[in-house]
Order: structure tokens, then sequence, then C-alpha cells
């Protein structure tokens, strides 16, 4: 019988997060029968990387200070190199930028093929910006998280022989068993409104939109609380904004290992954010049936039509923010016609299972080849 086929799977960090979160699915729902996969961490192993471990999966963390300076790469590629060495690895799979720069110099130094997700659209910060631009060309597979997100690395692709394509995210679509939440109360935990918004504290999210939509928004709704759940670089910001302009009830969690159990206690989704892949916060909130109002940024447009499965509204304007969210509460009709929708197209199109076996299809051709 043949031996699994190691798999290198290359990330920034695994901490609760999209595309984190998207790697530890591939991995966890890997057929171990036709794969093995092994993992490295730049910067911090997180709580996913955790339950990889736990699982017996070979994990190197690295704890990258500087990802970027060449001091970095002289010192970590040869551990990276060992590492897929002893592993025997004969593909690697890269996600986010600076794991991607790293896996294509391994990729090339061992003779293996290589594929990079990208997981959302160009940062508009140099040199950010060029270093993505960069790591779509290294790669000869290179697979978008969207139609946007290909036909954007499809433009800045200079160097011949790229291959480009798309695969969705997926998410859980089992977790929740009714067919949509049509019957459950509004609130739904019998006390006021609780609108949530998942979204780690960095650069390309808006949490000040967010919070601003709800301040109007609890001018009309008293009793109704904001849950702000993740964590990032810049909460402590965020939170000190909060206390300044001394908006009541809301609330910071932190990062969440049990998504779906804080989402059966919601009653509203919210992204609030400049920019965007496929969210798997919002596709995660879709699949539980609930009414999603989110920034018309990136690809969110491929997953929300809107006023069918959700509703869309124009980038760091909170007042629309707010405009929908009241729209919500007051049209029962339109909540229910948005719940059972967005459970719809989540199951359509943005399974787990579809995803996995995608990117199963393209293991298997890259290693027969």
């Amino acid at each position: 019988m043949k031996s699994p086929t190691p798999i290198l799977f290359v990330i920034d960090e695994l901490i609760e997060g999209g595309g984190p979160r998207v790697c530890f699915n591939l991995i966890e729902r890997l057929d171990r029968r036709e794969f093995s996969p092994c993992v490295v961490t730049l910067f911090r192993c997180g709580r996913l990387g955790q339950a990889l471990e736990k699982m017996e999966i070979p994990l190197l963390n690295l704890n990258v200070q500087a990802p970027f300076s060449l001091t970095s790469a002289r010192r970590y590629l040869p551990v990276i190199s060992r590492f897929a060495v002893d592993n025997q690895v004969a593909l690697i799979h890269a996600h986010l930028t600076a794991a991607g720069l790293y896996a294509s110099a391994i990729a090339f130094k061992l003779g293996v093929p290589s594929i990079f997700t990208a997981h959302g659209q160009l940062v508009k910060r140099l040199p950010f910006r060029w270093a993505e631009v960069l790591v779509r060309n290294l790669h000869s597979n290179v697979i978008g998280v969207s139609r946007g997100v290909e036909e954007e690395a499809r433009r800045c692709i200079i160097w011949p022989g790229r291959r480009l394509q798309h695969i969705y995210n997926g998410v859980d679509t089992d977790y929740w068993k009714s067919d949509d939440r049509r019957d459950l109360p509004f609130p739904c935990t019998g006390e006021g409104i609780t609108i949530t918004m998942v979204a780690n504290f960095f650069k390309e999210k808006d949490h000040r939109s967010a919070i601003d939509a709800f301040a109007g928004f609890r001018d009309r709704f008293p009793h109704s609380r904001l849950l702000l759940v993740g964590e990032g670089e810049l909460r402590q910001e965020v939170e000190h904004w909060v206390r300044d302009k001394a908006i009541d009830r809301v609330y910071f969690t932190g990062s969440s290992s049990d998504i779906f159990k804080l989402l059966e206690e919601t009653d509203i989704f919210l992204l609030s954010t400049f920019t965007e892949g496929i969210s798997i916060a919002v596709l995660e909130a879709m699949s539980m049936g609930l009414p999603v109002v989110a920034s018309h940024v990136g690809s969110m447009a491929e997953i929300i039509t809107h006023g069918e499965n959700g509703l869309l509204v124009e980038e760091g304007k909170p007042e629309q923010m707010e405009d929908a969210l009241v729209r919500l509460c007051s049209d029962g009709a339109l909540r229910r016609r948005l719940r059972q929708n967005a459970r719809e197209r989540v199951e359509a199109a943005f399974s787990l299972q579809a995803m996995n076996d995608a990117y199963s299809r393209i293991y298997r051709e890259l290693i027969e080849r």
C-alpha cells in the first residue's frame, strides 16, 4: 500500500482568524490515507496550532520577529528547510504573505511544487503591497479565495507559467441542524438585541464605524449590546476610543474557541471592514441562519446579494450601517427571508467538503506530475 504523501503547510500564525481557520480546516480534514501534513508557523502557534499538536501533527513554531528582514531569512530558512527534509515533504502550501515568501524559497531549494492561497485583495499600504504582489509571482500555483481575488492576482502576475484559479472558503454547515431560524424569538435571548462582530483588531478592519453605528442604534434600542470578538494589535486603541466616547454596552470578548456557541446568542451579525476576501466569520453567521450586515468591499458581493441573503452598506459609512440594523429590527419579514436564504447560500456554495475536495484534487495533480 502506498504511504501518504507529506505536505508542508506554512502560515504566518495559527490564531483564531479567517486565513488560519481555513488552513486548520484543510489540515484537520485531510485524508490521512493519502496525505500526511506537517506545519510551520512563523509568528505564533496559537490556539489552532495547539489543537494540531494534540492531533500529533508535526509543527515547527519559529517566533519570527521581523519576517521581511534578510537577517531573519538567513536565520530561519535553513531551519524550515531541515524540517521539510526531515518530513520528506513533496508539496508545500503557503497561506498569507510572509509565509508565502519563505515557502517559495524552500520549494525552490527542494525542487518541490508550491501553492499559495491569497486570502484577500492586495493591501493599499506600501511596501506591504509590493510584498503581496511579489509572493503571487513566486508560486507556480496561486489560489484566490474568490473570483475577485483571483482576477486581481491575475492582473499582477508578470512571470509566465503561473496557474491561477479560485476556491471558495468553506465552513461547517452541519453544526446548525435546523433548516432556518424562523421560529426563534427576536431577540433570541429574550432580553436586548445582541449584535456581534467577529474580526481581529487589525488595520484592515473598521471597528470604529461599527461602534459609531451601534451608538446611534442604541439610542433607539437602549437595551441592545455589541460584542466585539477577536484579538489583535489595535484592540487597546479601540478600547480606549470606546471609553473616551463613553459608549455603553460594547463588550470586548477576546478570541473565542466556540464561535458557533456565541452565534447562537446573537440576533444580528455585523462586519465592518475596509477590505475582505471570503469572510469565514460571515459564512459561519450565515450558516447559522443569522441576518448579516456587512461592508460592501472586496469579494463580499460574491457571498451576499443585497436584500436577498444579507444587507450590504458602503465602506466607512456608519449611518448606513445604523439604518440597516434598524431596518432588520423593524421588519420581521425581511429578517425571516434573509435567515432562510443565508443558510441556503452557504450550503450551496461554501461547504467545508467542497473546499477540501477542491484542494485535494490540486494536491493530487501536482504530486503526480
